[in-house]
């Protein structure tokens, strides 16, 4: 959970294996990946996060299969 101490949260890409810390804030999952530009999702979820919504490029992606 955050604290004081911890003003940043990991991420993960939803497509390649890229992950970092992000600030909290507005933008922390709006941002997208930096190395393949698809969404972003928090690494481990936490109690009381929105469920994960699937990249809108990969939805594509699913129906075709």
């Amino acid at each position: 959970m955050p604290t004081a101490k911890t003003p940043k949260r990991t991420v993960k890409c939803q497509v390649c294996p890229w992950s970092g810390k992000r600030y909290y804030g507005n933008g922390i999952l709006v941002d997208p990946c930096p190395l393949c530009g698809h969404r972003v999702t928090y690494a481990e979820p936490w109690r009381g996060d929105q469920p994960v919504t699937l990249d809108p490029s990969l939805a594509g992606v699913a129906r075709a299969a």
